[in-house]
């Protein structure tokens, strides 16, 4: 598996924790951006009755718009083919492009309507929301048509999609393709979610393990393997459960439908493609007018492919922070495009300062400012990552070091490391204002700390001076999903612990049981 350091070394440590559930593509562009001198702006805008976050990246003389990795030169025509997977396939049915046969199905058909039309098609099948996102209710190799009406009762009544399509199942790896001028810039396989057993951990605690891994992803970090229906029922259909062990080195698929959404992983083979794919890619974009950039879904076959989707706003971190392969930095072509005047800013190639992102959104969208205006890229030249020794209160020490930092246009981060230690990051245009800094802790009398190690740094540098702490980047809502969540899996372990207490009632009161009590009591005797 990839390491950080594979990652492109200015941007593996620059994504906030709250720009990682489902902001990651927005992040790492208006990043891009920022760094190279553009203006930046963020502002919230309703669509639809919804209230969504935008930014604009301005030179002066022009201000593009983006929203997530979808900028202005993409036509609000072409958002509404691509959101429409009935009108993209007519688009692509008139450019030749290849892609799964099938069936729109509106709210107006009944069920019986699907099952007929299934029983004039070969199984097996695919049954999918028209406009659905993420992968969820994506049903895929439905071998019989039992199991299809299972999945369209599941579908249309329990995740209330009522316009669907029912298309061929076609076997072969998918992946997302990134195309931008008729080039094709990065492709990532998404393999299903997995598990790799080592013959002593159930199947269980292997997906909590995987979990922890990928929090250490940026654009993984909000998306576990969930233990969700579909992947109990794809057990079962493997003849296994969570409480399987797999043996050592054994791959253990947990999902039918790859998406990174749903647990998958993203794995870059864009070197791997071959020409006849790259070119089905490029014409599936060409097929949709003012569509100068987007994110292909495909399904290979052999040295061809089938195209299932086309996003006009892929999320991107599956090409910059792979789980396997090459790195790919699409948000430096982004910004290429938009502002090619930019291009050559090599200056700024291994930038490593970056904004706060929390008070961006809890501002934008709880309405307490309509925008957002970053203020320009500075360059902190010097940095010190400085250990501290003794006992203190760690927030008290924060406020108080919070009110010196600032106003001396220094820049870092404080947290703590065990009991009695602390790390100060410490960054500015001038090493006079650090060293001012360390004298004022050596120096205090209020905080029993001393200063323990100095060492030069170049580490990512949030602009401002935080605490370090997960809850504390996290925006109110976030906080309350991640309630949610928690306060399930509690749930999911009160069950469990309920249902295995029954059987030990139902154990300690069988026939078997009460006979052999005599002869656990001398076991335990010895």
């Amino acid at each position: 598996m990839s390491n950080q350091h594979e990652w492109i070394p200015n941007l593996a440590e620059s994504v906030p924790i709250a720009a990682r559930k489902n902001q990651t593509s927005l992040y790492l562009i208006a990043l891009e951006g920022y760094r190279r001198g553009l203006q930046l702006t963020f502002y919230s805008q309703f669509i639809r009755e919804q209230l969504h976050l935008r930014y604009s990246l301005s030179n002066g003389d022009k201000t593009h718009h983006f929203q997530g990795s979808c900028g202005d030169h993409v036509t609000p025509e072409a958002m509404e083919i691509c959101e429409d997977k009935s009108w993209t396939y007519q688009h692509l049915e008139k450019a030749n492009v290849p892609y799964p046969k099938g069936k729109y199905f509106t709210k107006d058909h009944p069920d019986q309507s699907i099952i007929d039309f299934a029983e004039q098609m070969n199984a097996p099948y695919v049954f999918k929301p028209a406009d659905g996102q993420g992968g969820k209710g994506v049903m895929v190799n439905i071998k019989t048509i039992a199991q299809l009406k299972k999945e369209i009762d599941y579908v249309r009544n329990t995740l209330k999609y009522s316009n669907v399509i029912l298309e061929e199942y076609v076997p072969g790896e998918e992946v997302r393709i990134f195309v931008l001028e008729n080039q094709v810039l990065a492709a990532a396989n998404r393999q299903p979610a997995s598990v790799i057993g080592d013959g002593v951990h159930t199947i269980k605690t292997l997906i909590e393990q995987k979990n922890e891994f990928r929090k250490s992803i940026p654009h993984l970090y909000f998306r576990p393997i969930k233990f969700d229906r579909d992947l109990k029922d794809y057990l079962t259909e493997l003849d296994l459960t969570l409480h399987s062990i797999p043996k050592a080195d054994e791959r253990v698929f947990l999902r039918k439908i790859s998406n990174v959404s749903r647990g998958g992983d993203p794995i870059d083979i864009t070197d791997q493609l071959t020409d006849r794919q790259k070119q089905i890619a490029i014409q599936a974009v060409q097929s949709v007018p003012g569509l100068p950039h987007c994110g292909v879904d495909m399904i290979l076959e052999g040295d061809s492919g089938k195209v299932i989707e086309l996003n006009t706003k892929p999320g991107i971190g599956s090409h910059v922070f792979p789980v396997e392969g090459k790195n790919r930095n699409i948000p430096k072509h982004i910004i290429d495009y938009y502002f090619p005047e930019t291009a050559n800013e090599n200056i700024r190639a291994h930038a490593t300062e970056y904004f706060d992102f929390n008070h961006i959104q809890e501002s934008v969208r709880e309405r307490t400012t309509e925008t957002i205006v970053i203020p320009a890229y500075q360059k902190l030249l010097y940095q010190e990552t400085i250990h501290l020794a003794g006992h203190t209160d760690l927030q008290e020490m924060y406020n108080w070091l919070k009110k010196k930092v600032i106003s001396m246009n220094i820049h870092g981060t404080i947290e703590k490391i065990n009991e009695n230690e602390y790390k100060l990051l410490l960054a500015s245009s001038s090493n006079k204002e650090i060293e001012y800094v360390k004298q004022l802790i050596k120096d205090s009398n209020k905080y029993k700390v001393s200063v323990k190690d100095e060492v030069s740094t170049n580490n990512p540098v949030m602009l401002g001076f935080h605490l370090i702490d997960e809850v504390e980047s996290l925006t109110n809502q976030e906080l309350i999903k991640e309630l949610e969540q928690v306060e399930k899996q509690v749930n999911v372990t009160d069950k469990e612990i309920n249902r295995l207490n029954k059987r030990i009632k139902l154990t300690e009161n069988s026939f078997s049981w009460k006979v052999t009590n005599i002869f656990r009591k001398v076991l335990k005797v010895k």
